[in-house]
């Protein structure tokens, strides 16, 4: 049996991926005006948490373990932090890591 579209959903995350649009535009000009940096909070309190929601909301069941998972996405993430750390050390003027000496 075909499943039917819900277009709420579709929308939903349309909007939300035009929020993070705007969202990094807004980043250029927060210093720049009184109202733009609430405006800029208020967009990334909710658009991550939702679009993780929905995410999880039609996530199809695996037959692999959470923590299978948890582990790929953890290994995922310290691998663009350390490639993220890595091009800013190289790319940004004064860039120090003593971020990873504090304790």
């Amino acid at each position: 049996m075909e499943q039917k579209r819900i277009y709420y959903w579709d929308n939903l995350k349309g909007l939300l991926i035009i929020s993070v649009v705007l969202g990094h535009l807004l980043e250029c000009y927060i210093h720049d005006s009184h109202l733009l940096p609430r405006l800029w909070i208020l967009i990334y309190s909710f658009h991550m948490p939702l679009f993780v929601f929905i995410s999880g909301y039609f996530a199809q069941k695996s037959s692999r373990p959470a923590e299978h998972h948890i582990r790929k996405m953890f290994s995922l993430y310290l691998l663009m932090q350390v490639l993220f750390t890595v091009f800013n050390y190289f790319t940004v003027p004064d860039y120090n890591l003593l971020f990873l000496l504090a304790s």
